[in-house]
């Protein structure tokens, strides 16, 4: 090896060696026929993967240096971050979309010259694209930000369903795992289907836009497991000593699919968080905070607040049009619509104060919702205080309406059912750091693990 060549680590095959921005790896028969592929899909425009540069005076493949760090098991917490889960599916549409193009120019007897295609990989039916077949953290390069930048190492590519590589994509990214060791905590199928879910939306939303749902790669992912059994133990057989031990841990996590499948097949629910509490008892602030919260770890999160929603009725308003309630239906309906989606949790923001504003929302909540209430309260002087010193507000700081809608929050919502197990905050003598640290502690939200 020549003294300016650096090993390096990642990947999860051959041996890799870097010299300046380059980089060379052992070949193999299948390497011309990837190294083509790697060139068209660069032509158009899928530049996060490494580019060919030809063979050096050791016969060894070079390549183009992607920057960054790549990762190893457990995976840092930033490997599990939901825009990185997205860039996944965005990048894996782009490189089906655009290897579509190089298998009907290479099997087009009057297109693409050069040798035939070979492939490390068997051909699965139907070839509907390139699947890249090894799309995972350690062979994902970051940047110092915790951003995804690169792929590398696909040497395994062959061409496949759509679903045979995204089934793979979600097994490493999602992970549809029952181990805990990946770094993303333990197993927690709740959040599997939700981060499932959000892959496949946005493999759908890039490339050429085809649709695999959640369905598809979980009926893809048993015979995947397999095959990534199968394939390591020939290879354990053949020699390869640092595959020992991987059939038997596929056959394994295949078995916990099987026995999960139809739980992680249901569709996802996000969790609840309903804050409830007087004028100016600091609501909006608490639930900006919170959402603010479950970003910092690693969460996706969305605020709906009543007021916002009867701020779409025009002047002179929703209160002054006999709509106030029609408000909170619609705000139910549209809290109901995004615990729906993949989203992690969805701040719900009141008043919910008198039983017919509660069940606004409560009637539209999905099956196997679980509301978790926080009741937030201030002496009526306190209150009064903030919503004068706020020039934004309207009417809510005028005292006579404040003190008559503060009376009216107390005589309305104590023995309320929603309410008597709520975590309850006197936001005069409690901060919105304290009163957020004890609603994730009574969640049990925590940091993903670092690794």
């Amino acid at each position: 090896m020549p003294d300016d060549d650096e090993v390096l680590s990642g990947g999860n095959s051959s041996a890799v060696h870097r010299r300046g921005d380059e980089v060379h790896r052992t070949t193999g028969p299948w390497t011309p026929t990837v190294h083509r592929l790697l060139e068209h899909l660069h032509s158009r425009g899928v530049t996060f993967l490494p580019r060919p540069l030809g063979v050096d005076e050791q016969g060894r493949e070079v390549l183009t240096h992607l920057p960054g760090a790549v990762p190893a098991y457990p995976m840092p917490a930033h490997v599990w971050a939901p825009a990185v889960l997205a860039t996944v599916g965005w990048w894996l549409a782009d490189v089906h979309a655009a290897s579509r193009g190089f298998l009907a120019a290479a099997l087009d007897p009057g297109g693409q010259p050069g040798e035939p295609l070979v492939w490390q990989q068997p051909v699965r039916e139907p070839a509907e694209v390139v699947c890249l077949n090894d799309v995972a953290p350690y062979n994902a390069v970051f940047d110092d930000d915790g951003a995804l930048t690169g792929w590398i190492d696909v040497d395994t590519a062959a061409p496949g369903p759509r679903a045979w590589d995204l089934a793979h994509a979600a097994y490493r990214f999602v992970p549809l795992s029952g181990v805990d060791g990946h770094g993303a905590g333990a197993p927690d199928l709740a959040r599997y289907r939700r981060r499932l879910t959000a892959l496949c939306q946005a493999y759908a939303t890039s490339g050429d836009e085809v649709a695999v749902t959640p369905a598809d790669v979980l009926a893809t992912l048993g015979p995947r497991l397999e095959a990534l059994a199968d394939d390591a133990e020939a290879r354990c057989t053949a020699g390869a000593a640092h595959l020992e031990g991987h059939a038997e841990h596929y056959r394994a996590e295949a078995a916990w699919l099987a026995e999960h499948e139809a739980e992680l097949a249901e569709p996802p629910v996000a969790q609840l968080v309903v804050v409830n509490g007087p004028i100016a008892s600091g609501k909006s602030t608490t639930a900006a905070a919170l959402a603010a919260a479950a970003t910092s770890l690693g969460r996706t999160a969305a605020v709906v607040d009543v007021d916002d929603v009867a701020e779409a009725v025009a002047a002179p308003g929703a209160g002054a049009s006999g709509l106030w309630l029609s408000a909170h239906h619609a705000h139910g309906a549209l809290v109901a619509r995004w615990l729906r989606t993949p989203l992690d949790v969805v701040v719900a923001v009141g008043p919910f104060h008198s039983p017919a504003e509660r069940a606004a929302l409560v009637d539209e909540l999905p099956p196997g919702t679980a509301a978790h209430w926080v009741l937030l309260d201030a002496p009526v002087e306190t209150t009064l205080e903030r919503a004068q010193a706020d020039p934004t507000r309207g009417t809510s700081k005028e005292e006579a309406f404040h003190r008559e809608r503060h009376e009216r929050f107390r005589r309305l919502v104590p023995g309320s059912s929603e309410l008597r197990s709520a975590q309850v905050f006197d936001t005069s003598t409690t901060s919105t750091d304290e009163v957020v640290a004890a609603v994730l502690a009574a969640m049990g939200w925590r940091p993903a693990p670092t690794g």
